[in-house]
């Protein structure tokens, strides 16, 4: 401890006496430091006089390059060199939104809440399917004559009673009040557009141009003789107990006994089916009116009022270019949606009964199908993904479907737009009554069961009790509207019905909503909120384009099956068996067209059909492919309410000599295709043993079409050929059945019109 103190009084007693001379010593020696530093830089400094003269030299060498512009190349090249920076492109890095995760609730701490309402969001459609539906419906046969008047056949009935009378007369009004509001722009006779002969190929006949949309000739199509093309209402039927009488004056006509006769109407429809987001529709009315709860937000809406559509109508050419008929533009869907079934049906086609709690007949979402012929078409099923996985919990949950009155009774609560989305059975039209409920098909409702509601406010399917003025809470339900914990997509459907074979048809919908802050001016955030009555959603276009495909086909068959089928049908007779049967320079190609009406004399009076026809006619080379052909063909009959064999006379006369006719109806087949060539068919060979055999083999065909294209035709292609099977196989049943019922229909010989 001394030693430590004694050296501690040394060294301050050094820093008293010597201090000054140490920071001296200290401070000499830095500025040695910097003298030496300082000289090292004045010895290394440039010379100011070459400076100046060098800056001279490269001024004047400035002024030089500027009285005499003459560069070198490469002094261009090296001073035109432009930088890195200018030639190569700058990339800026990408940042991940990883990088910058919201640990927090988002808040703006100086923010006020808007409590005000807003237009909600109308949400487009979803998922879709497209389907092309061909099948006659039953409806009443209704004609325009040449002043473009509406006239409805009858048929002649025996006398009715007082009570009879009375419901007739209901009836009558009922279809007057239908049809003058359905005929739009009555036309009177117009053209029979022809469809083109396809045989799974391009068009193959010759003929009349066929009429396109808007009345556009096509050119650069050869239809197939009479067959295809679109339904001519105005071809009057021929059969001796149907006249036809003024709209006007059915009243006259149902008094004196004269009841509507009954038809099939051939369609050709496009049915688009669409899920609409219900569940997210209603999320959003929420969260735009500042709704605490969606039980809430459900008696806000949605309250749909329809849909708009537009179309465009296009049609590849021979060349393969695209000729567009019609671009795209609002398309008045209702209108013939009115004119041609609506006017004329005789009942709806109702759903199965889950189904129909994803239909919104009373917001116009849906259109009716009209009751098809039961034999010769149905509806397709619905495919979306979304509704048959709700179906599915639905029947899981025990939950009950829904029956036609259940349905209707639902539409009495909320009545629809308009008599196009109310859906009516036989009894609502009245045609049960006329007809029976057997001839008219559908559901049989209760008495008083599904009569029409009446009308709500605007003609909207407004909210009840609130007329002319915006919906409030309380003032409507959607308990109507099926379950909203089950039921997250209603089902939009559209139906086409003026489609044309050949044809691209493309579409696109938009919903439209009525707006649930219509007049409520101080509740929104913007008074002009208030005063939109209707908001849209946005266009959805339907991206699966549809074709209409071609409705005639060529086959070629095995000629054995052909000879074998005309020896059983004509064994007794010899002379017609021999002029029909195939020779053996000859093949057999088999005709299948979907014929929506047929010529049935040199008038040009036509019948309804609606249906598949099949026809086998031998044919040699260098003969016309097709031609005029007997066959086994049903029409129908406004007296016995079916579809009936109709055949014509089995005799003619030629000069002095009976001809015998095949038994059937004479149907025009012929094309302007020729057969060139062909191999196959009844072959004579040579076995080992020297004896001569004949054998059947598969036949090709070579066949050139009008346009100059040449086609080739297999029969052990096209007997195995899947469309072909179905629809030969239709057919086949369908004639099967038709023979049965006219002979038991002979049998009984009952007027149905009789009671």
């Amino acid at each position: 401890m001394a030693n430590k103190s004694r050296s501690k009084a040394d060294l301050k007693q050094m820093l008293v006496a010597k201090g000054e001379f140490l920071a001296m010593g200290i401070a000499g020696l830095f500025l040695l430091i910097f003298l030496i530093w300082g000289a090292s830089r004045w010895s290394g400094a440039k010379n100011p006089v070459e400076m100046a003269e060098k800056l001279d030299r490269q001024a004047a060498a400035v002024h030089a390059k500027i009285a005499n512009p003459q560069v070198s190349d490469e002094e261009f090249n090296r001073d035109a060199k432009l930088p890195d920076w200018l030639t190569k492109p700058f990339k800026t890095p990408t940042v991940s939104i990883n990088w910058f995760d919201v640990t927090g609730p988002q808040f703006d701490p100086i923010a006020k809440p808007d409590t005000k309402r807003e237009n909600p969001t109308v949400l487009t459609i979803g998922e879709y399917q497209v389907d092309l539906v061909r099948a006659p419906m039953k409806g009443y046969d209704i004609t325009f004559d040449n002043a473009g008047n509406a006239r409805i056949g009858v048929i002649i009935s025996k006398a009715v009673s007082e009570q009879d009378k009375e419901k007739r007369k209901t009836l009558g009004q009922t279809i007057v009040r239908r049809g003058n509001r359905g005929f739009h722009n009555p036309m009177g006779p117009m053209p029979m557009p022809m469809g083109p002969m396809g045989m799974g190929q391009p068009p193959m006949g010759m003929g009349q141009p066929p009429v396109g949309p808007g009345g556009k000739m096509i050119s650069g199509i050869n239809p197939y003789g009479n067959l295809g093309g679109s339904f001519e209402a105005n071809g009057q039927r021929m059969e001796k107990a149907l006249k036809y009488v003024p709209l006007e004056e059915l009243d006259k006509a149902l008094e004196a006994g004269e009841v509507p006769a009954m038809t099939v109407i051939p369609l050709r429809m496009v049915i688009i089916n669409a899920e609409i987001p219900y569940k997210k529709q209603v999320d959003e009315i929420k969260r735009a009116l500042r709704l605490p709860t969606s039980a809430e937000a459900q008696k806000w809406g949605p309250l749909y009022d329809g849909y708009e559509v537009q179309r465009r109508v296009s049609r590849i050419l021979p060349g393969g270019n695209v000729d567009v008929f019609q671009d795209w533009s609002d398309y008045k869907f209702e209108d013939k949606y009115s004119e041609l079934i609506n006017a004329r049906k005789l009942a709806d086609h109702f759903e199965d009964g889950y189904l129909s709690h994803f239909i919104r007949y009373d917001m116009a979402l849906a259109l009716p199908l009209p009751q098809l012929v039961d034999e010769l078409g149905k509806y397709p099923n619905i495919r979306l993904k979304e509704i048959n996985e709700t179906i599915v919990k639905l029947k899981n949950a025990n939950r009950k479907p829904e029956t036609p009155s259940d349905l209707l009774n639902r539409l009495g609560g909320r009545p629809a737009r308009n008599d196009l989305y109310h859906p009516q059975t036989g009894e609502a039209t009245g045609a049960a009554g006329i007809f029976g409920q057997d001839q008219v098909g559908g559901p049989v409702l209760p008495v008083g069961k599904g009569a029409n509601p009446p009308k709500g406010p605007l003609g909207l399917p407004a909210p009840m009790g609130a007329p002319g003025g915006p919906p409030k809470p309380g003032d409507i339900s959607n308990q109507n509207a099926a379950p909203p914990v089950e039921i997250e997509q209603l089902l939009l459907r559209f139906v086409d019905v003026d489609v044309k074979p050949g044809y691209t048809y493309e579409y696109k919908v938009r919903l439209r909503m009525i707006n649930p802050n219509l007049g409520m001016t101080k509740e929104v955030a913007i008074p002009a909120y208030a005063n939109v009555k209707e908001i849209y959603s946005p266009w959805a276009q339907i991206k699966d384009s549809i074709t209409v495909p071609t409705e005639s086909f060529l086959f070629s068959i095995d000629p054995s099956t052909f000879r074998k089928k005309i020896e059983e049908e004509y064994s007794k007779e010899k002379e017609l068996r021999e002029r029909l049967q195939a020779k053996d320079n000859q093949v057999v190609v088999e005709m299948c067209s979907w014929l929506e009406q047929v010529r049935t004399d040199a008038g040009g009076n036509r019948e309804p059909v609606g249906a598949w026809v099949v026809a086998d006619m031998p044919v040699g080379r260098g003969e016309y492919v097709g031609r005029k052909q007997y066959i086994k063909l049903p029409l129908w009959s406004s007296k016995d309410n079916q579809y009936v064999l109709r055949e014509v006379a089995d005799k003619t006369i030629v000069g002095k000599k009976d001809i015998a006719l095949p038994r059937g109806w004479l149907v025009d087949f012929t094309t302007k295709s020729v057969l060139v060539d062909f191999e196959g068919g009844k072959v004579i060979t040579k076995n080992a043993n020297g004896k001569i055999a004949t054998e059947e083999v598969a036949t090709e065909m070579l066949i050139v079409r009008p346009d100059g294209k040449l086609l080739v035709k297999s029969s052990l292609v096209d007997e195995a050929d899947e469309n072909r099977r179905k629809i030969v196989g239709d057919w086949d049943k369908w004639i099967l059945a038709v023979s049965q019922r006219k002979s038991t229909a002979d049998n009984t010989g009952k007027n149905p019109f009789e009671k």
